[in-house]
C-alpha cells in the first residue's frame, strides 16, 4: 500500500495558474506586477509594444478539497520511462485532486525476477479483489534483454499472465482528433477492435525439435476412463532438418466470457458487432467461437440490438479486412500484414463499422 504520508500530503490544496501572455487591457484582473513593472507595463502600452513574457503573470488560486475515493486501485508500475512520466502524472493530476487508497505492485523487470514473476500473479490477483486497476508499459524480455538485465530466465509476458488470470477481453478504441488526417478516408466513425485475451498463443506450450526423426501427436486423456483421443499432427523427417512445435487450446466457459462480454460492450456504446474468425481453415476451433457467438445473439442478445437499431454479424476475416478498408482493391496489397495480424490471435472483432 501507498504510505499514508503520501496519500494524505495534500489536504487541502491550491491551484496557481500561470498565464505566459495576458492582453494588457484586462485591468479587472489581478496581477502580480512590483511598482517598476506596472510602470514597464505602461511603458509598452503606450508604444503598442508588448512587454516582455516574463513580466506578465496572471495569477489565481482556487482552493478546493480533493474528492475522496471509496475504494482502491491497484497500480501496477512498468518499466523505463513510464515509471518517471506516470510519476509524473500522479504527482501533478491525481494526488492533488484525489484522496484515494492505492494497492501498488512493482512490475519492472528487475522486481519480476527478484519475485520469480509471482508479483504479476500478486497484481492479478489484487484486481480481481478491486475490479480496477493502472497497468504502465512493462518490457517482456526476449535473449537479449535476459542478457542485458541478467535474468534467471525469459519471463512471459506480463499482460498475458494478468489477461489470463482475468479471463479478459482487450478494447482498442480510438482517440479521434478531427484536424489529424485518417489513412482511410471513409472511417468516418470510430472502429474499437476487441480480442480474446484468455489461452491460445498467451498459455500454450512450444518447443523447437532437433534434427531427428520424429512424429508430434495430440493427445487427449478423459478422466472418467472412456477412450481418448489421439491425433496424429505431424511426422519429422530427417530432410525437414527439426522444426517448430505449438499446441494451444481454449475453453467453453471462457469462449462464452469472451462473446456476452463484447455483445454487452457493443450495446454499452451503441455500436453494431461484427466477429471475424478463419472457421473456413480452423474448422473446429474458430468454429466453436463462430457458433457460441451466433447462439448467444439469437438466444440472449437478439431483441436487444434489434431495438437499440443494432445489428451482429459474423464475417471471415479476410471479408472483415475488406470492409473495414472500404476500398476493395487494396485487399490484395494490405490484406497479407492485416491477415497475419488476424491470424496471429486467431480471432478479433470489430464494432462500430
Amino acid at each position: 500500500m501507498i504510505p499514508a504520508s503520501a496519500r494524505l500530503r495534500y489536504p487541502r490544496a491550491s491551484a496557481l495558474i500561470s498565464s505566459s501572455i495576458v492582453p494588457h487591457h484586462h485591468q479587472h484582473q489581478q496581477y502580480a506586477f512590483s511598482a517598476a513593472q506596472h510602470q514597464q507595463q505602461r511603458r509598452c502600452a503606450s508604444n503598442n509594444i508588448m512587454p516582455d513574457k516574463t513580466e506578465w503573470k496572471l495569477l489565481t488560486r482556487v482552493e478546493y478539497e480533493r474528492i475522496k475515493v471509496d475504494n482502491p486501485i491497484v497500480e501496477l508500475d512498468g518499466d523505463e520511462m513510464t515509471r518517471i512520466v506516470w510519476q509524473m502524472i500522479k504527482d501533478k493530476l491525481i494526488f492533488p485532486f484525489l484522496d484515494m487508497d492505492i494497492d501498488y505492485y512493482d512490475l519492472s523487470l528487475e522486481n519480476r525476477d527478484r519475485t520469480n514473476d509471482e508479483i504479476t500473479t500478486d497484481a492479478a490477483k489484487a484486481i480481481l479483489q478491486y475490479n480496477v486497476g493502472v497497468k504502465c508499459a512493462t518490457i517482456t524480455p526476449d535473449a537479449a534483454r535476459v542478457e542485458e538485465f541478467k535474468l534467471k530466465k525469459m519471463w512471459k509476458s506480463p499482460n498475458g499472465t494478468i489477461r489470463n488470470i482475468l479471463d479478459g477481453t482487450v478494447f482498442r478504441a480510438p482517440i479521434i482528433i478531427r484536424n489529424i488526417p485518417r489513412y482511410v478516408p471513409g472511417w468516418e466513425y470510430p472502429i474499437v477492435i476487441g480480442r480474446h485475451a484468455h489461452a491460445d498463443q498467451y498459455k500454450c506450450e512450444q518447443f523447437q525439435t532437433d534434427n531427428t526423426p520424429g512424429t508430434v501427436d495430440l493427445v487427449f486423456h478423459p478422466n472418467d476412463g472412456s477412450e481418448g483421443k489421439t491425433v496424429r499432427l505431424f511426422e519429422f523427417k530427417e530432410e525437414d532438418e527439426g522444426g517448430v512445435v505449438m499446441g494451444m487450446y481454449n475453453t467453453k466457459r471462457s469462449i462464452e466470457s469472451f462473446a456476452r462480454c463484447c455483445f454487452t460492450y457493443a450495446l454499452g456504446q451503441g455500436m453494431p458487432l461484427y466477429f471475424s474468425s478463419k472457421n473456413t481453415i480452423l474448422k473446429v476451433y474458430d468454429g466453436v467461437f463462430k457458433d457460441v457467438f451466433q447462439q448467444l445473439y439469437d438466444n440472449e442478445y437478439r431483441d436487444q440490438f434489434e431495438k437499440a437499431g443494432l445489428w451482429y454479424e459474423h464475417r471471415l476475416i479476410d471479408d472483415m479486412v475488406a470492409q473495414v478498408v472500404g476500398e476493395w482493391y487494396w485487399v490484395g496489397l494490405i490484406s497479407a500484414q492485416l491477415y497475419s495480424v488476424g491470424h496471429q490471435i486467431q480471432r478479433w472483432f470489430c464494432v462500430g463499422m
